[in-house]
């Protein structure tokens, strides 16, 4: 359901009044200069309005910068709480595919399958959009 950008600003608006009245340290690692900016990025991307999903994808790394490992923000369903249907890991100069993030899909070869790229986007480049939606204190925490 496409909804239009003031009812997206007002969605996020109460977002970012509930994270930082509730969360008793929203602002303390990303700082409140650079959290304000992530604001205005995100206000800026909801200017031509979208659906549910295009909100999380604008709201989800604003949530992530707490740096909090139980506070996060779930994509809209059908998503059922994973930004990817696949778990990632970054390792040996790649992205690999490592699992499903449910319990069915194509077999995975033994030690993982290399990721090249998502939708003409390098493996890396999806990897590292991904991770900014992911909370967590330190990057071990940190799963797609």
């Amino acid at each position: 359901m496409d909804l239009g950008p003031e009812q997206l600003r007002s969605d996020l608006d109460a977002l970012v009044q509930a994270l930082v009245e509730i969360h008793p340290d929203a602002i303390d690692l990303v700082g409140r200069e650079r959290f304000d900016a992530l604001v205005a990025d995100a206000e800026g991307s909801l200017a031509s309005g979208g659906d549910a999903g295009r909100l999380w994808v604008v709201a989800a790394p604003l949530v992530a910068a707490v740096g909090d490992g139980h506070t996060l923000l779930l994509p809209p369903r059908p998503a059922a709480g994973r930004a990817t249907p696949w778990q990632l890991v970054e390792r040996d100069g790649g992205v690999w595919v490592e699992g499903w993030g449910t319990s069915s899909g194509p077999s995975i070869p033994e030690g993982g399958a290399r990721l090249v790229s998502i939708d003409g986007v390098p493996a890396g480049a999806a990897y590292e959009t991904l991770l900014a939606s992911v909370p967590g204190e330190t990057a071990s925490f940190r799963r797609v």
